[in-house]
């Protein structure tokens, strides 16, 4: 990574959204963002990382209607572009699917859908073991058996117990 962007951007979180970039970054390269979605993109924080460090062609975030609004300001203001949806009816493929805790905290229902219409070359997933009453290891499991050609590799979170980063690579 080029470090020196990092000063125009003054968010204490920037060490954290880094942290979990540089990580994926290691294990799958560069060329892993050249298309990137992100499932619950939060504020927009690791759009506008990706988009300043590492240039990609294009960004999709899909996220909660009223998250997607404050995305839109927060975007706006940091002078990036990115396509805002609220399901995934368009984005069933692509280049880098990323989820960091989103996709673990999403009801078994929703998380099935996912499981049968994802299709990318790339994965990045931060997920705890449970999540309330949601149990993810098992889910996580299943996920990779359904996409055999991917290199998977499983790594625990430094900082938290029970907390780890799936990444997955073609």
């Amino acid at each position: 990574l080029i470090w020196e962007p990092i000063e125009s951007m003054p968010e204490s979180n920037n060490i954290h959204q880094l942290y979990h970039l540089t990580r994926f970054l290691e294990y799958a390269g560069k060329r892993a963002f050249t298309h990137v979605t992100e499932f619950g993109g939060g504020y927009g924080s690791m759009c506008v990382r990706i988009n300043r460090l590492l240039k990609p062609e294009g960004y999709n975030i899909i996220d909660l209607p009223e998250l997607s609004e404050l995305q839109k300001r927060y975007l706006k203001e940091n002078d990036v572009e990115a396509n805002l949806f609220n399901s995934l009816d368009f984005l069933e493929s692509g280049e880098t699917f990323m989820a960091l805790w989103s996709l673990s905290e999403t009801p078994y229902e929703l998380r099935k859908e996912y499981l049968e219409k994802l299709d990318y070359k790339n994965y990045f997933f931060a997920f705890g073991d449970s999540f309330y009453d949601l149990q993810n290891k098992d889910f996580f499991t299943e996920f990779q058996s359904k996409r055999p050609n991917i290199q998977w590799k499983l790594e625990d979170f430094p900082f938290a117990e029970n907390q780890y980063y799936l990444m997955g690579k073609s």
